[in-house]
């Protein structure tokens, strides 16, 4: 009896060694895919070269549902006004992600539309190389906006963070 019970405890330790080299190599196949995707190299060189310009605009303003009733005007959104930099590299779009109210609404422009994104001054274009545009932004928040956050799509097709900023009011 005393050897099995000693076999009994060898047994048992081998499983759980090979318990977790299965856990491991599970969460291993899993997590490399998604760590090589995320950081890819076409992001990493992409580091520092698109920002949000917080000298030109990176503000809001509220839009009223009547704005010549100013005792009974109600707030229907607000408009965001975000100047976009790109420094030396060509991009696809770019996404911005508006945060209010503990909710986000995201804003996308590419080659394939634009919705709720209008160019400030000028005719419609996506940002590009060596460029700095100002875009105006209908959110449909109620409550005043609090942080845009950059992101850009490359030339690859990759979505990149790259930058955010606080807004504040216009």
């Amino acid at each position: 009896m005393k050897g099995k019970r000693g076999l009994s405890q060898v047994v048992t330790t081998i499983m759980l060694v090979l318990l977790g080299v299965v856990a491991v190599s599970i969460l291993a196949g899993i997590l490399i895919p998604y760590v090589r995707n995320s950081l890819s190299e076409d992001c990493f060189k992409l580091i520092g070269e698109a920002e949000i310009d917080k000298g030109a605009y990176a503000c809001y303003y509220p839009v009223y549902d009547d704005p010549e009733d100013l005792e009974n005007r109600v707030i229907e959104g607000h408009q965001v006004l975000i100047s976009i930099k790109i420094k030396e590299t060509d991009i696809n779009g770019f996404i911005i992600n508006i945060n209010a109210e503990g909710k986000s609404e995201r804003f996308r422009a590419d080659e394939d539309g634009h919705e709720n994104i209008e160019i400030l001054d000028g005719n419609w274009e996506i940002v590009n190389r060596g460029l700095e545009r100002t875009y105006n932004i209908t959110t449909e928040f109620v409550k005043s906006p609090g942080e845009a956050t950059l992101n850009i799509i490359s030339e690859k097709n990759h979505v990149c963070e790259m930058d955010s900023a606080e807004l504040y009011l216009c």
